[in-house]
């Protein structure tokens, strides 16, 4: 288990590096499962994996298709199917889709199919910063304007310096609800009061002066982007996203699941790992601190004193409003492939296909370095471009050194960009467990060397 120092309430307590919301706390990357038939390419394909965790062997009905030369991605993205539900891994290179594969479950008796989609956690993120760069590019944004100029009750409390760049690169200060237990529950009670919550984030007092230090602002930065968004056009985050994004790319994803819309009823269950337990001990300490009211940690997380929002996602995203009410920072839904598709976009340079929604320039400045230092909260090293994470944030490395940028998710989720090779990438699943499987990543970047 990795290890890592978490700054709580000034004391440093050394907790397992996990993947609530977007870290790791095992970082797979061979996963190969030697001495056993490799798959055929195509639907249907059977593969027998080792459970990684239990030592128990299940056979896995693989889906899907790589083409000539990606084999090996297909018998790596095998060993996802040593986790509970299911799961799904797509890849574009040079504007042609190149992987697309799928396995397990998408909840009890109802197999994973090419068309499930997943609530894709954290890893909405980077969907919701497209959606900002694109107004950035129109010119309708200014990043280096006040929050205020378009949203002026933020200007509150002392964030008259909080610039809209600050929004997008995790910079701003502002990382909860000021008096959140009055009105909100991690099982989702009052999370449907948006007009409270935003004047509740107006009225907050940043923790540091804004661009000087960074955390990950795991719920606020969507309240944050979806505000901004939404004086802006006038419109919803969902719409605005709906309209300038997955229309023309000709992609399925939501913010939330929409009335009437079939991604809620075909998307994925969400399965929860169990709780830790005082046999635990690493896990147990950082739960306590993960779940107090009264520590940064806690409160960025909405903790009550014995939960949080991130410790009932199986509730909140399954039975509660977490897939009702739209929230750019958690609640996207989406397959792999469509996934892997808008990140293409910006792996090409803000065109795909014909349709253009980004400028090269903005595509360069979407990824560009705004933040490189220890992240004030977790105590980790991180990396933050504009609403994007760039490799070796939060101890994770995706590509190849410097390459790209994208967002992952609670659960080892992730999205990804890679301009300097034309490669983009996804990976999604229903378990949001402790283990960060990037061994078919590894194997699509082997495969083209």
């Amino acid at each position: 288990m990795v290890l890592a120092p978490l700054i709580d309430g000034g004391n440093e307590v050394v907790v397992p590096l996990t993947p609530w919301i977007a870290l790791p706390s095992v970082v797979r990357r061979t996963a190969h499962d030697e001495g056993s038939e490799p798959a055929a390419p195509g639907c249907g394909a059977k593969r027998q994996v080792v459970d990684m965790g239990t030592g128990t062997v299940e056979s896995s009905s693989i889906g899907g298709f790589v083409e000539a030369g990606f084999e090996a991605v297909r018998d790596a993205f095998a060993a996802a199917a040593a986790q509970p539900g299911g799961a799904a891994f797509a890849a574009y290179k040079d504007g042609q889709l190149v992987v697309d594969l799928w396995l397990g479950e998408a909840a009890p008796g109802r197999p994973w199919q090419e068309d499930t989609p997943a609530v894709i956690m954290s890893a909405t993120k980077g969907i919701a910063a497209l959606a900002g760069h694109i107004l950035v590019d129109r010119g309708l944004l200014d990043l280096d304007e006040p929050v205020a100029t378009y949203w002026p009750e933020f200007a509150a409390a002392g964030k008259t310096a909080v610039l809209v760049r600050h929004v997008f690169a995790h910079t701003s200060g502002v990382i909860t609800v000021p008096g959140y237990v009055d009105f909100m529950r991690p099982d989702g009670t009052g999370w449907d009061q948006e007009d409270e919550i935003v004047r509740r984030i107006a009225g907050a007092t940043p923790l540091w002066e804004p661009g000087t230090k960074a955390t990950y602002h795991a719920l606020t930065y969507g309240w944050m982007m979806d505000e901004l968004i939404r004086r802006i056009t006038g419109k919803s985050v969902r719409d605005v996203i709906r309209d300038e994004i997955t229309t023309p790319l000709g992609i399925d994803i939501s913010i939330g699941a929409e009335e009437g819309s079939s991604l809620g009823e075909r998307r994925a269950h969400v399965i929860s790992p169990p709780r830790a337990t005082e046999q635990q001990p690493d896990r147990f300490a950082f739960e306590q601190a993960f779940t107090s009211p009264d520590t940064p940690l806690g409160q960025s997380v909405l903790a009550d004193g014995t939960s949080n929002v991130v410790l009932e996602l199986e509730r909140f995203m399954n039975d509660g409003p977490g897939i009702t009410v739209p929230l750019s920072g958690t609640d996207g839904i989406s397959t792999a492939r469509d996934l892997a598709r808008m990140y293409q976009l910006l792996a090409q340079g803000g065109e795909l296909d014909g349709v253009r929604l980004l400028s090269q320039e903005a595509v360069q400045k979407a990824g560009s370095v705004q933040f490189d230092g220890p992240d004030e909260i977790w105590g980790m090293p991180t990396r933050w471009a504009l609403g994007f994470q760039l490799s070796g944030a939060m101890g994770m490395r995706f590509g190849l050194a410097d390459s790209g940028f994208g967002h992952p998710g609670q659960g080892g989720q992730y999205g990804w960009a890679d301009p300097d090779r034309g490669l983009s990438f996804a990976f999604v699943r229903s378990y949001l467990g402790l283990e960060f499987d990037l061994a078919a990543m590894d194997a699509l970047y082997e495969a083209i060397r």
